[in-house]
Formats: structure tokens, C-alpha cells, sequence
């Protein structure tokens, strides 16, 4: 976690853990306040990041795996490292302090936007996914405990995992252990 954003993740943590809570205890009023501070068009293309992130990763998965279908957890469903190395990529580019590619996405333009573990701190757009790439001995490694998997020919193969907060869709690569505790949160 970067130190200039590490409150900001914490905080964003707190609120998405709390979300529900926090909606539930809102009058009418309240929420109306809420939605209207926030511009309908910005509402709209958050929107539209979100469905076209999510239609990006399930056809890239259906096409590399044949697979269909995805999974929705609550955060605490998901492992502190993966949950706030996605918060923590987030609050980069809401404070604008993390790298970007050159097309040079933000967080006041939503689009589809991508981030790796294995490179934190850089966040790309669709067409510079190939920057997110790991390659050679670095792609046998979990990004949440270092293990340095031997192969699916050995039952130790990295498993790709993505979490998504609105457009960003963060992603790492677990070992078996990991893949396992991540399932039994």
C-alpha cells in the first residue's frame, strides 16, 4: 500500500465492508442527497464501465477456459491481500499518484480498466492489457503468499482470480493454498 493513498484505502475498505449498513440506515432523504451529489452522467458511464468490464473478462475467460459464469462475493469474501490491492489501485487513481498507460485512464472518465498484483501501482486500459502480462518464473508465482507453483502437470499450477470494484478489474494469480482459504472465507 502506498503511503499517500493508505488511508484512503482503509477508508474505502471500511465503507464497502459497511455498505449495506450505512444504506440501510439512510432516510429517504438522505439517499436522495446522495445519488443527486453525484451528476447522472457520471452515474450512467460508471454504469456502462462496470457492464462492459464484466463483458469483457467473462468472454476472454469463456474463450481461453470454455467456462461460463462468474462469481459474487461480499468483501469479506474476498482475502485482505487481493480486496485491498484492488482498493489500493483504486485510491491511486482517485488520488491520480499511481501510473497509468498512455491513453492514460482515470477515475473521473469511467471506462474499463485493468490492474495486476503482480505490478501494482500501474493501471491500464483495454487496449494495453498486454503491459499487465507476467512472464517467464514470475507467472509460477502466487501474488498472496510468493509460493513458486511447479506446474498444473504437478497439481501446482497458478490459478487466475479477478475482482471487480465498478470498471477496475484487478488481478492475481493464486496457488492451490491460497485458491483454497479464498473459498472457505
Amino acid at each position: 500500500m502506498d503511503n499517500n493513498t493508505g488511508r484512503l484505502t482503509l477508508a474505502l475498505d471500511d465503507l464497502f465492508a459497511n455498505m449495506s449498513e450505512i444504506l440501510a440506515d439512510m432516510t429517504p432523504e438522505q439517499r436522495t442527497k446522495l445519488r443527486d451529489a453525484v451528476p447522472a452522467g457520471f452515474q450512467d458511464q460508471i454504469r456502462a464501465a462496470t457492464t462492459d468490464t464484466e463483458a469483457m473478462l467473462m468472454a476472454g475467460i469463456e474463450a481461453t477456459t470454455g467456462l461460463r459464469g462468474k462469481a459474487h462475493v461480499p468483501p469479506s469474501g474476498v482475502p485482505d491481500w487481493l480486496r485491498l490491492g484492488a482498493l489500493d489501485e483504486l485510491a491511486r487513481l482517485m488520488a491520480g499518484t499511481g501510473r497509468t498507460c498512455i491513453h492514460n485512464p482515470s477515475f473521473y472518465r469511467p471506462q474499463p480498466i485493468f490492474a495486476a498484483a503482480h505490478k501494482p501501482g500501474l493501471v491500464v486500459c483495454g487496449r494495453c492489457l498486454a503491459m499487465l502480462i507476467v512472464r517467464g518464473e514470475n507467472s509460477k508465482v502466487c501474488d498472496g503468499c510468493g509460493h513458486t507453483c511447479t506446474g498444473p502437470e504437478n497439481k501446482d499450477g497458478i490459478h487466475e482470480t479477478v475482482v471487480m470494484i465498478g470498471g477496475l478489474a484487478y488481478s492475481a494469480g493464486m496457488c492451490r493454498d491460497c485458491l483454497r482459504q479464498c473459498e472457505a472465507l
